[in-house]
């Protein structure tokens, strides 16, 4: 089953309880006035969370059913995906008005049923099935279960949490009306408290308060920028208030695929160190980097038929764990004049970017089968098909499951071999929080946690970044520090985009990292950037008035549904274009030079993209057709991004303006990945002398999705490549992190 968005579909539901109608007279529910509910239920009735019996009537004192308490749940807290139709409870059928907010908020984990089979949706809720529901919707079951478990272990954190406050509730008797409501308005209201995405220094060790107290200010380079003399570029960045280094473990003089190479790097970076008052954090590759292939060991298989695959090690290798990170970090443990290690994560080999999610080669298929005692037509199931056989045994979530509880104690493995030799070395990684599910949750402890250098924000854009801080400090298992990343010059951040995204980025953060030292030497405006920038920090540090992160509106389009398989001329003619779409890069309006709009219709089954791009196509280098290859290095070329609201799963394809698509696939943190081929997309260019424009039908089911419905909600973004802007590449991003300054970015809802 398709992924859906609760809020979007409610007018499809009927009448078939009186909770759906919205009713509600214009001075409020007169039974409630006065009351001690009232506040609350007016509240939520203007939000269209609860509605009355009838005109000015709310009917307080009335019990709700377990149907009606998760409707209403939805409403408040909105929906995740679904995977499929499981159709978990028999007295809950597909007909039943309830079905799809039970089923969704049955897989979203809010509620189970009474028996295995039975959910009972007209049997009134209890106060503890409430408070449940409630806290689950809130993601704080893990706290819960540590509490106690249910029952009283969620009512013991909901009344941590000031849930309970005014409510008098005994547990078996039915919850009513009014304080359902109260029970509702106060978890919105300690939801909202709790969205404080700041970092929480208390109780972490002492090496770290130095980014507490100055944030961290940092510049990436290969470390033989060591050598520089004092008119080299760290000497100047750090006059300009740098206070750290990310350095590449990659040297011209030293052979870097040697053990001994690495210790005479090692070596003579100590000695250079002592020349600078930078703090200096050493970076490591964890895939494609020299010292071992990346196919001595076992090779990350996704599980979908594919012809060629990345070259990228497996996951889960003991053997390439112990050769490729830990005999390395420890080695860089034991020198007392560094600060840090960085592990790279970014799995790059022969040109092809991919970030693993859950890997199915043999290696980890093998171990899951002992893990679980499976034998039989289990271990004969080849890797390719891997992925659709856990599907269609519905093992996919215990696989997932399984599988990111084995990255947990790989990565505790190399934390715990770090702190062995240097108790008091930060760990940190590219690219951005939990590309491998498990991996921060074993790299971090309350009192060390792991630094997520992000790559998130390299183009400047700051809408994500709130989102994922506050995602590590509301997960009780995750213990991170967020530093966002800044791509300074090759057609990213201008040296006054470098200064804004500083004073924006750094307050509230754990500071900012910039990548990369060339791209500051090339351009002496970029240090006056980086020294404005930081004296903007230091005023803001001493006086604690801090700039809080961007806002960023997300603007909305329609999409079109059209009658047959495939648009004709006419209904491209009468569909609307996205004109109103952002930068991603800043949020702000589009330059009209650079304008790129785009049409969106849709069938059940895929969708049609017409992209209108203004262009100086007399200077336009198109090359020739690329294969179909996934080779992401390219000239000019237009990248297609999507993916459903609210989901990890995402997609893209990139199409060089030859017409030829080059590149599609999905993927995603922890995304339960799909069977890409070229199968079913087309891609039609044509060129003007202004402008060009770009046709492209795209499977829906490149994302798992079975069929297109209305309501769906679809994250767009498109960006252009242009090598006059040096951005003569297309890197491949896997939520769409990476485009181009001028790319376009909003949200279309499927009409």
């Amino acid at each position: 089953m398709k992924k859906k968005l609760i809020s979007l579909i409610l007018s499809a539901i009927t009448a078939a309880t009186s909770l759906v109608v919205p009713v509600m007279a214009a001075e409020g529910f007169a039974d409630v006035t006065g009351s001690a509910c009232e506040e609350a239920v007016n509240a939520l009735a203007e939000q269209g969370i609860v509605s009355g019996r009838a005109e000015g009537v709310y009917a307080p004192a009335e019990g709700l059913t377990r149907a009606e308490m998760v409707t209403i749940i939805l409403r408040a807290y909105g929906s995740e995906e679904i995977e499929e139709d499981i159709e978990k409870f028999r007295d809950v059928p597909p007909s039943h008005w309830a079905y799809m907010y039970v089923e969704t908020a049955y897989q979203m984990g809010i509620v189970s049923g009474m028996t295995e089979t039975l959910f009972e949706p007209d049997t009134g809720v209890t106060y503890e099935q409430a408070v449940k529901m409630l806290v689950s919707a809130m993601k704080m079951d893990k706290k819960a279960e540590k509490a106690g478990g249910w029952p009283d272990g969620y009512i013991a954190v909901a009344e941590e949490l000031g849930v309970l406050a005014g409510i008098d509730g005994t547990k078996g008797e039915t919850i009513n009306r009014g304080a359902m409501a109260q029970l509702v308005y106060n978890c919105l209201n300690a939801k909202a408290a709790s969205e404080d995405y700041m970092i929480n220094w208390d109780g972490i060790e002492e090496q770290y308060l130095w980014m507490r107290d100055e944030r961290m200010r940092c510049v990436y380079d290969g470390i033989g920028v060591l050598r520089e003399d004092e008119t080299g570029v760290l000497k100047k960045l750090e006059s300009a208030g740098l206070n750290c280094t990310f350095l590449n473990l990659l040297d011209g003089q030293f052979d870097h695929k040697t053990y001994d190479g690495q210790v005479g790097m090692l070596d003579m970076a100590a000695e250079y160190r002592k020349n600078f008052d930078l703090r200096v954090f050493i970076k490591i590759n964890w895939g494609d980097n020299g010292y071992v292939t990346n196919t001595e060991f076992g090779q990350y298989h996704p599980g979908i038929p594919m012809e060629t695959y990345f070259q990228i090690p497996c996951t889960l290798s003991d053997e390439y764990c112990d050769k490729q990170l830990i005999e390395r970090a420890k080695l860089i443990a034991s020198y007392p004049e560094f600060e840090g290690i960085i592990l790279d994560f970014e799995m790059y080999s022969g040109g092809k970017s991919q970030y693993t999610s859950k890997c199915m080669c043999d290696n980890c298929w093998n171990k899951y089968l002992t893990a679980k005692k499976y034998s039989g037509e289990w271990a004969a199931v080849e890797a390719q098909d891997r992925n659709e056989y856990l599907k269609s045994n519905k093992k996919m979530d215990e696989y997932v499951e399984w599988f990111e509880n084995e990255v947990t104690k790989m990565f505790t493995r190399v934390r715990e071999a770090i702190h062995e030799v240097n108790p008091k070395m930060i760990i940190g990684y590219f690219p951005a929080y939990e590309w491998i599910p498990g991996m921060t949750e074993g790299l971090g402890t309350p009192e060390r946690p792991v630094l997520v250098a992000s790559e998130n924000e390299y183009w400047g854009s700051l809408a994500d970044t709130k989102v994922r801080m506050q995602e590590i400090k509301n997960n009780e298992d995750i213990h991170a520090i967020y530093c966002p990343g800044l791509y300074p010059g090759q057609g990213a951040l201008s040296a006054t985009q470098l200064e804004e995204k500083i004073k924006q980025a750094a307050p509230t953060t754990a500071g900012y990292w910039m990548y990369a030292g060339h791209t500051l030497r090339k351009d002496e405006a970029n240090y006056a950037a980086v020294a404005n920038g930081n004296a903007q920090l230091d005023k803001e540090l001493a006086s604690g008035n801090y700039t809080q992160l961007p806002e960023y509106e997300v603007r909305s389009y329609t999409a079109t549904k059209i009658k047959g398989e495939a648009p004709t001329e006419e209904e491209w003619e009468k569909a609307p274009f996205t004109g109103d779409f952002l930068q991603y890069q800043s949020g702000n309006e589009i330059d009209p030079a650079l304008l790129t709009r785009a049409k969106v219709l849709y069938s059940d089954n895929d969708f049609f993209v017409r992209i209108y791009g203004n262009d100086d196509m007399t200077k336009l280098n198109i090359g020739d057709p690329q294969p179909h290859d996934g080779n992401p290095w390219a000239g000019d070329c237009v990248e297609f991004f999507w993916k459903f609201d609210g989901t990890s799963d995402a997609a893209q394809l990139v199409s060089d303006l030859a017409g030829s698509l080059w590149d599609a696939y999905s993927t995603g943190i922890g995304s339960k990945n799909t069977s890409v081929n070229f199968e079913g997309f087309t891609s039609e260019t044509k060129l003007y002398e202004d402008h060009w424009e770009m046709t492209l039908t795209v499977p829906g089911t490149l994302d798992g999705i079975t069929k297109i419905k209305k309501g769906d909600i679809l994250r767009l973004e498109i960006g252009r490549y242009d090598l006059d802007q040096r951005n003569n590449y297309c890197w491949a991003p896997t939520y769409g992190s990476y485009l181009g300054a001028s790319s376009i970015w909003g949200i279309v809802e499927l009409g």
